[in-house]
């Protein structure tokens, strides 16, 4: 079974593994990587894991698709439209009281210029720095992979 299939395959058991929670919430989140760099946002002070840095993304609304709520999450965040890619991993993630589940895709930018929003601070990096970055935890998992592969 190939890389793709396989992700394919554990992104749907793992939405009906979300869907049978009820203190559940789920998100997606972009790799957007332009001229070699990765777009990295710095989380804002007073919001939850403060001064992290992560994937720009967000929490999916109702009737929405993971693909979906990406693409407005980065209109909304960040400005900008964004083709949305294939997955690159999904897993839940979890903390006292919920599991976060997480669908991480490729993505690229269609138009508009990204904006510091609701972020602090927003960078472009070449991927082998980004190990040098605080990020959430969720999202440290995709910066290893994301190293691996380089």
């Amino acid at each position: 079974m190939d890389r793709q299939l396989r992700l394919s395959f554990k992104y749907a058991m793992l939405q009906c593994v979300c869907c049978a929670m009820r203190d559940r919430i789920e998100v997606s989140a972009a790799i957007i990587e332009q001229d070699g760099r990765c777009l990295i946002c710095r989380r804002m002070d007073g919001a939850g894991v403060a001064g992290l840095w992560e994937f720009p993304g967000g929490k999916r609304e109702a009737g929405e698709t993971a693909e979906e709520c990406l693409r407005r999450e980065c209109m909304e965040e960040l400005g900008i439209d964004i083709g949305v890619g294939p997955l690159m991993d999904a897993f839940e993630w979890a903390n006292p009281g919920r599991v976060l589940c997480f669908s991480f895709f490729l993505a690229s930018i269609q138009s508009g210029t990204p904006e510091r929003r609701v972020h602090s601070e927003l960078r472009w990096v070449d991927r082998q720095m980004l190990s040098s970055f605080s990020f959430c935890p969720a999202d440290a998992r995709i910066v290893r992979a994301l190293l691996a592969e380089t």
